[in-house]
C-alpha cells in the first residue's frame, strides 16, 4: 500500500493505492491520527486505485470517522470501485461513510 497526502485548504486529501491491509496500516494510520489531533477533521480518502481492504483497515476508517465526528468534520471516501466496494457493502461500512465521484466533488460537499 502507498498512498500520499495533500492539503486543499481546510480538507486532507489522502490517495491510497494498492491493497489495504493490516500489515501496511501503521504509517497510514499514524497520518490520519496526527491530521485530525492537529485540528485537521475533514479528510478525504480517494481509494480509486485501491484494490481491496480488510477488517483492519475498515476498523480504522471508522475510528478515524468517529474522531472527525467529534471534532465537527468527517471522513469522505472518493471512488470507492470493485472488491473495496464489495467489501464495504457486505460488512455495511459503506452506508457510514459519504461517496463521491472525484476528489473535487468530495471536497466541494465541505463547504456545504
Amino acid at each position: 500500500m502507498r498512498f500520499e497526502t495533500t492539503v486543499q485548504g481546510t480538507v486532507v486529501v489522502l490517495r491510497v493505492d494498492g491493497v489495504l491491509a493490516e500489515e501496511h496500516l501503521t504509517n497510514f494510520a499514524e497520518q490520519l491520527e496526527q491530521r485530525v489531533s492537529n485540528g485537521q477533521p475533514r479528510i478525504v480518502i480517494d481509494m480509486s486505485a485501491a484494490i481491496a481492504l480488510d477488517s483492519a483497515t475498515m476498523e480504522l476508517l471508522l475510528d478515524v470517522q468517529d474522531a472527525c465526528l467529534r471534532r465537527g468534520g468527517a471522513v469522505k471516501l472518493v471512488g470507492v470501485h470493485g472488491l473495496c466496494r464489495e467489501i464495504m457493502e457486505i460488512n455495511e461500512v459503506d452506508r457510514l461513510f459519504e461517496s463521491f465521484p472525484s476528489q473535487v466533488a468530495a471536497i466541494g460537499s465541505f463547504a456545504t
